[in-house]
């Protein structure tokens, strides 16, 4: 059941609109909430479009019953800087609007059954929020998100930002400032800076390697970070994909797959790998590991 609906919070000037789709036949017990983030110039409109294949996944058990919910980005928030909108965005996410979602849906409350998902934009704040609030969510999915392959803003060329003008970025995080703003909300840097704290959250990464705005380049950056810093996550380059396509249906469909997998986390007990992993034990300690 897909229904739309508006929540005025006091974190941002104007009312949220967003939709959410629910399964017709949810059960007893509260289920879990996804956030499906929309790309840029994007509007909860979004959550209709990939209905389906949430349906679908629901249909052959790769993915539980849960609350989808997209809420439309506040593109038209004029007050105050790029920062204040980010920032206010960044708080009704994970607050009044987590909130008002749980009570009027009946989700979950649980951090495991909290989880975020998107692509490009979508998936930069879906980063971005759960990077910094990993008590709150514990899995977070993205495809294509738009973020970079470094870790301050001096080390950026805005040039790769080609489809922004440069004026309001400089602006925004050319001096002291801006620029510890950056790094605080820069999912790579957060990896860097404070690795201990994402070791709990379920992370998937991808991006087709032939992705027109170059964002490969960011999630192969981020990947390397997770990695160096032993952060388990799982990472994905699609080739010959591009930022959009005919091969975005089938990746969310997988991204879904995988929130799927941390909702229903595989037994520990399987004889053959328990047996397997004390010979390999073995091993190295005799190896001297």
């Amino acid at each position: 059941m897909l229904t739309q609906a508006s929540f005025s919070c006091s974190e941002l000037v104007n009312p949220v609109e967003y939709a959410a789709l629910r399964p017709d036949a949810p059960g007893d017990l509260p289920l879990p909430l996804l956030y499906v983030m929309h790309g840029g110039g994007g509007s909860r409109e979004y959550l209709q479009r990939v209905a389906p294949i949430l349906e679908r996944c629901w249909a052959d058990g790769s993915l539980p019953p849960l609350i989808a919910v997209t809420p439309t980005a506040p593109n038209d928030e004029v007050i105050g800087s790029i920062r204040d909108a980010e920032d206010r965005w960044e708080v009704a996410l994970i607050g009044s609007l987590l909130t008002h979602l749980r009570s009027t849906f009946g989700a979950s409350p649980a951090r495991e059954h909290t989880m975020i998902c998107g692509p490009s934009m979508g998936g930069r704040t879906s980063l971005r929020v759960a990077f910094k609030h990993p008590d709150v969510f514990g899995a977070v999915a993205v495809l294509a998100p738009g973020i970079q392959p470094v870790i301050d803003f001096a080390e950026l060329d805005p040039r790769e930002l080609f489809w922004l003008r440069p004026e309001p970025l400089i602006a925004a995080y050319g001096n002291a400032e801006g620029a510890a703003h950056w790094r605080a909300n820069n999912p790579a840097a957060i990896v860097r800076d404070h690795p201990d704290r994402l070791r709990g959250l379920a992370v998937y990464l991808e991006c087709g390697d032939a992705d027109s705005f170059g964002n490969h380049r960011g999630v192969e950056f981020l990947h390397r970070e997770l990695f160096d810093h032993q952060l388990s996550h799982e990472y994905r380059l699609v080739r010959g994909a591009d930022h959009l396509g005919p091969s975005l249906p089938e990746r969310f469909r997988d991204a879904l797959v995988f929130l799927g997998k941390t909702l229903r986390p595989p037994a520990d007990g399987d004889p053959q790998l328990v047996a397997f992993r004390a010979r390999v034990a073995a091993m190295r300690a005799a190896a001297g590991l």
